[in-house]
């Protein structure tokens, strides 16, 4: 009866930990935490001029984990970091055990397995296929795939009265003016 009751203990400690959120930050700065921060999709959404101090990862298995989950992750460690907002800056799909490299200068994300691209293609013909759906008839092993959101954590500037400053030609990460 012990065996049995050690053996559920694993397994529910297995599953915990599966079914856990991955978090990856890199900040060039801290600041005091923060509260209610706002989450922008695109840099043109921003109202304010910013400067980024921060990138965070998110990943967690598709099936467990909604986008919104994700969102409030980031959200949560933007807070805990003094981030005045996060802006999104890609959301992807991908096969579980890949590795997964952000490159924030060149602002895109790439999934690789044994150092190779991963193909695009090979995800979309297993989601056409119906993972996730009733048109999936196939029998066997369905396909696990993790979610992954990329997000900057911004600061907004201040003028010399402490107000955010309202943006005149802020300039994204590569350079390019935000409109």
């Amino acid at each position: 009866m012990k065996k049995i009751v050690k053996m559920f203990v694993a397994l529910f400690a297995m599953l915990l930990i599966a079914g856990c959120l991955s978090v990856d930050i890199q900040t060039t700065a801290e600041y005091e935490p923060t509260v209610d921060i706002p989450k922008y999709n695109k840099a043109s959404e921003v109202p304010y001029e910013y400067t980024v101090f921060g990138v965070c990862s998110v990943e967690g298995n598709y099936q467990d984990y909604s986008l919104d989950d994700l969102y409030r992750k980031a959200l949560i460690e933007g807070e805990k970091h003094g981030a005045d907002a996060i802006l999104i800056k890609s959301i992807r799909v991908i096969p579980h055990g890949r590795s997964v490299e952000f490159n924030p200068t060149l602002n895109i994300i790439g999934a690789t397995e044994g150092g190779n691209n991963l193909d695009w293609e090979e995800i979309n013909k297993d989601f056409d296929g119906g993972y996730g759906s009733i048109r999936n008839r196939n029998i066997g092993t369905i396909p696990n795939y993790d979610r992954i959101i990329q997000a900057e954590f911004i600061k907004f500037t201040l003028d010399d009265n402490g107000e955010f400053v309202n943006k005149k030609n802020q300039k994204d990460i590569d350079g390019e003016v935000v409109k």
